[in-house]
């Protein structure tokens, strides 16, 4: 890697907020799309599998990333994090195909799962490469990547959509515009800043060190698991419950919410190196600092989101979805806190991958998943469609409470 090239941590958060940004809105556009030309109940079917590809997403990504980009010392190299991503990949869109043979969907609904799916597993081939980038400090590449996915994304799905009414061509045409940018962008850009050049004489030794590699982050996998399919319970039984044009509705009100959180997350993912260095480094002052900062931007991310919402949500949703969507505002104040609650989850999350806390991180994630399916139907029995947001929310806060109690027991702040 040339080290010369490294941007700055503010060009790397610029580039990567910018890029991610626009790819954001361009997902969110194909929710809004479906709603728009075929109403709310392919809108739920939409919901339904990005609710299963995201949760099955874990799988494919083995939630390694924090994990490749903090190994700084090189135990692994990029090839071996390559070829553990092509494996895992596999297994999720098998677990994919068998979960959806074992659920009461009509055969169209299960195609339209797989088929997201397929699009999921691009998207985790594409973190194994953004991780190298990251690790090299040149997340411009990234940025750049991430709109050019957004455009080819868009207009694929988007046109085939509107010329067919077919959902199911529609995400056809999204997985496939979104591998081919994987392969012949993202691949390429990504090459240089391998610490390991592909050589036929090391695949067996890969081979080999990918079984490590599997088994050391095993705790991290089925943490971004029931991390994952925390948040995709209560959707699921609230389609279960009370049907997919519900599922819908509450998909689109929670549309413009999203933003919120995914946004600050895409401010903080940058600062997973810095914060691996200061544990390396063991500088506990600025590790902590950086975790202040970082809680002080959340705040207020919190404070402009109730505020812009709150003057301007009745008239944009009015103005995307018409007034039928009027009635189901009252979904909104929750799904806000909800937001902020999933990006402090997210960074302390990273943080606990930095120090290695890797099983006190999938306790912390099965108890706060178990907690989710435990009340999901119960509190969308008592609430409705909030019930799915109250649920989530309260094992949210399990998860940060708990995440903060083992990072300040497992890297004591410095009293100097």
């Amino acid at each position: 890697m040339n080290r010369a090239k490294e941007l700055s941590i503010g060009e790397n958060i610029a580039w990567n907020s910018i890029g991610n940004f626009v790819y954001l809105i361009a997902q969110w556009a194909l929710s809004y799309i479906v709603v728009r030309v075929l109403g709310y109940g392919p809108a739920g079917t939409f919901s339904l599998a990005m609710s299963i590809g995201n949760s099955l997403n874990a799988i494919a990504t083995y939630t390694m990333r924090n994990y490749q980009v903090s190994d700084l010392k090189g135990d692994y190299s990029d090839n071996q994090y390559i070829l553990s991503r092509a494996i895992t990949s596999g297994i999720s869109l098998l677990a994919c195909i068998v979960f959806t043979g074992i659920n009461p969907y009509d055969g169209y609904t299960s195609l339209c799962i797989i088929a997201y799916m397929v699009f999921k597993i691009s998207e985790a081939v594409s973190d194994v490469y953004q991780g190298i980038l990251q690790r090299a400090n040149r997340m411009d590449y990234i940025g750049k990547a991430y709109i050019l996915k957004s455009l080819v994304d868009l207009a694929l799905y988007c046109g085939i959509l509107l010329a067919t009414n077919d959902l199911l061509f529609a995400i056809c045409g999204l997985s496939i515009g979104s591998t081919a940018i994987v392969c012949i962008y993202e691949r390429a850009t990504a090459r240089p800043f391998s610490n390991q050049k592909k050589t036929s004489s090391d695949v067996k030794e890969d081979l080999g060190r990918v079984l490590g590699l599997l088994i050391a982050c095993l705790p991290i996998a089925a943490y971004g698991l029931f991390f994952n399919t925390m948040g995709q319970v209560p959707r699921y039984a609230l389609e279960f419950m009370l049907g997919s044009e519900k599922l819908g509705i509450y998909t689109s009100v929670a549309m413009p919410v999203t933003l919120v959180q995914v946004s600050a997350n895409y401010l903080f993912v940058p600062l997973t190196a810095p914060l691996a260095q200061c544990y390396l480094d063991k500088n506990s002052k600025r590790f902590y600092d950086i975790i202040k900062k970082v809680s002080i931007a959340i705040a207020i991310i919190a404070v402009c989101a109730f505020a812009g919402f709150g003057l301007l949500g009745k008239p944009v949703m009015r103005l995307l979805f018409g007034d039928s969507i009027l009635p189901h505002l009252y979904l909104l104040n929750p799904l806000i806190v909800c937001s902020i609650l999933v990006a402090l989850s997210w960074f302390l999350s990273a943080a606990l991958t930095v120090i290695r806390q890797l099983k006190g991180q999938l306790l912390l994630s099965l108890s706060s998943f178990i907690l989710s399916c435990i009340l999901s139907p119960l509190l969308i029995s008592l609430f409705g469609m909030n019930g799915a947001t109250f649920s989530y929310i309260a094992a949210l806060l399990a998860f940060s409470a708990g995440s903060l109690v083992l990072l300040f027991k497992s890297f004591k702040p410095s009293t100097a």
